[in-house]
């Protein structure tokens, strides 16, 4: 088995010989199989069953994908997440795509066409992902000849200081601007322009201002010399300083640098937090509350010292909480806990930025982490 399939391979193969009735076709034949199984469990499979068939089918349009564009296409994981890399700097989740096909109105098999040419312009370097990640390259260069990408994965560049660059919201911007335009080279150019180190150089006093805490799970990369200290079970609290469009994970030399305690620059990052959650909205989704804002920092607002005195009275004492990705924040009241875990294991499951499929109690004082 080619090594470009990974761990797509045996999943595929196990998909084919449930749906499929024996081995995958490949290419045309394979897209066409996937499509009428993806219809079949549409109209008759069971809802228990749809977390299975995605994994199984996603798998297979990885692999019709890897060998229909071999060498140009392959598995790659990072930390439990199993994506398509694509040409030089394109990337896909095909089980986002069976499920996008499962949710979808229509049948399967025109709605898997548009999906295949969408990676065939992530390969080319003209879609969303990689022409972004090709302008920002093709910027950082010149302007910046002591770094480069060492590391890539889905909407995520790593360099080689050590920086993590989120291009989710310059694609969000760039949606309308082909690759090589004047437009795309503008917003690459902007994120290169606020990468640390560059000019202008921000004092200890302006970079105090931009901090905030931003909580990581056991998928966030180990070994990147990120400073953070444990939470609560596998809510792990860095801290963050935030530019325009990105934001810089703190290293330890930054904490050195910027010459107070930890606990004083956390204080320092939470009142940054509470300032910037005045906006924050409160929704209700049944029996839970979602916070929601936008900004990037609404799983952070666990943390927020109002919280429980904002809450309890609601949610009752010892409430609980969940945040499976960075832009979610969901609380429910104790007696809701199953409920409140079953949308956080499906918020983590889709998401990108996940943090944790976990629930903590919220105490007065303390975040206990709940099996």
């Amino acid at each position: 088995m080619s090594a470009a399939l990974g761990a797509f391979g045996p999943a595929a193969g196990r998909f084919a010989e449930r749906f499929l009735g024996g081995a995958l076709p490949r290419g045309v034949e394979g897209l066409s199989g996937l499509a009428a199984a993806i219809d079949r469990f549409a109209e008759e499979g069971a809802p228990e069953h749809e977390d299975a068939f995605l994994e199984g089918a996603g798998a297979a349009l990885g692999v019709i994908v890897i060998e229909h564009f071999a060498g140009r296409a392959r598995h790659v994981e990072r930390r439990g997440l199993h994506r398509l890399a694509l040409g030089r700097a394109g990337f896909a989740d095909p089980f986002a795509i069976v499920a996008r096909l499962l949710a979808g109105e229509t049948r399967a098999r025109p709605a898997l066409v548009r999906e295949v040419l969408a990676l065939e312009a992530e390969i080319a370097g003209t879609g969303p992902i990689a022409r972004v990640a090709l302008a920002f390259e093709a910027e950082l260069a010149p302007a910046r000849p002591e770094l480069r990408v060492v590391d890539r994965f889905e909407r995520a560049l790593f360099l080689s200081d050590e920086t993590e660059i989120d291009l989710s919201q310059a694609i969000a911007a760039s949606e309308d601007h082909e690759a090589g335009s004047p437009a795309l080279q503008r917003t690459a150019r902007k994120l290169v322009s606020m990468l640390p180190g560059g000019v202008p150089v921000l004092a200890p006093e302006g970079r105090l201002e931009r901090l905030v805490p931003r909580l990581i799970g056991p998928s966030f990369p180990e070994g990147n010399g990120v400073h953070a200290v444990p939470l609560a079970g596998e809510l792990r609290l860095a801290l963050t300083e935030r530019h325009e469009g990105r934001a810089r994970f703190l290293l330890a030399r930054d904490i050195d640098a910027l010459g107070l305690p930890h606990d004083a620059l956390v204080l320092r990052a939470l009142d940054n937090l509470a300032r910037a959650s005045l906006g924050t909205r409160v929704l209700e989704d049944g029996a839970l509350l979602l916070l929601r804002s936008g900004d990037g920092l609404d799983s952070s607002r666990l943390l927020l010292p109002g919280l429980v005195a904002t809450f309890a009275p609601r949610l009752g004492e010892g409430f609980l909480a969940g945040v499976p990705h960075r832009d979610a924040l969901w609380l429910a009241r104790s007696g809701d806990a199953p409920a409140l875990r079953a949308r956080i294991e499906d918020d983590f499951a889709r998401a990108p930025h996940r943090i944790s499929a976990r629930p903590v109690r919220v105490e007065a004082t303390q975040l206990v982490a709940l099996p």
